[in-house]
């Protein structure tokens, strides 16, 4: 099968969120619903919004403040600029888009709207967004709009504008942890957690599922720092491995 062969040179592990069984029962015959509909129809699905976190921390702990670093840690940055103990995710955001539209419109399974129909289009460009002072702390690829999934109305007139009828959203949560070591020495890997939503017109979810995955390959943490290009290196083909495994859902 077309994933199956995709995935034969899958590098990193998904962790699946398990649930209680009987909630398993009630919801496994909505999401087999919402698949087909997903898929049987064969129609164009508008890309509303990806967004991620700003900061890309520490799982499960709060936001690094660089002035909490020491001499000999500024000195070692200093001397390697690519070194770092912050690391903001509006650098891999646009990366981020292109692999997923990329993994996604390869798929005979679901086809995605060419992004300059939905982001040009005028019910976009008048759709609710969200207040700033919730969208500080988030990013988005270049052209989008922090448009509010719920907002009933953009999806009435986007659909009447331009006949498509399912948007698709898209939260991502990075973090960094460390995998080996004492402290913030020794190796650290990447996380990533990929909520992925499809609505139909009247705002009911097609499809509605969290994707967890943390990377294989290692970077070297000292004293909290390390390489920023190594960590960041390791977000896209991660979030293909999840786009891989969304389509194998829909697949079976």
């Amino acid at each position: 099968m077309y994933i199956q062969s995709m995935k034969a040179s899958k590098k990193f592990s998904l962790l699946k969120t398990v649930s209680l069984f009987a909630f398993m029962l009630i919801t496994a015959g909505c999401a087999s619903a919402g698949r087909e509909l997903i898929v049987s129809e064969n129609s164009p699905i508008a890309l509303a919004l990806i967004t991620a976190n700003y900061d890309i921390n520490w799982k499960d702990e709060e936001k690094t403040v660089a002035s909490g670093t020491g001499k000999t840690l500024r000195r070692m940055m200093r001397v390697d600029p690519d070194w770092t103990v912050i690391t903001k995710s509006e650098g891999i955001i646009d990366e981020i888009e292109q692999t997923i539209y990329n993994t996604l419109n390869g798929s005979p399974l679901i086809s995605l709207a060419p992004k300059e129909d939905v982001l040009n289009s005028q019910a976009y460009n008048e759709a609710k967004t969200t207040p700033i002072r919730e969208s500080r702390e988030m990013v988005k690829p270049s052209g989008y709009r922090f448009v509010v999934s719920r907002d009933k109305d953009f999806r009435a007139k986007f659909a009447n504008e331009t006949g498509i009828q399912k948007t698709f959203y898209i939260a991502l949560k990075l973090t960094k942890a460390m995998a080996s070591g004492f402290g913030k020495n020794g190796k650290g890997l990447a996380n990533v957690a990929m909520t992925m939503t499809i609505k139909d017109i009247q705002g009911k979810n097609l499809w509605n599922k969290t994707y967890e995955i943390r990377s294989l390959d290692r970077f070297k943490v000292t004293s909290g720092a390390y390489s920023e290009e190594e960590l960041l290196a390791l977000f896209p083909p991660m979030i293909k491995d999840i786009c891989l495994d969304f389509l194998e859902d829909l697949e079976y």
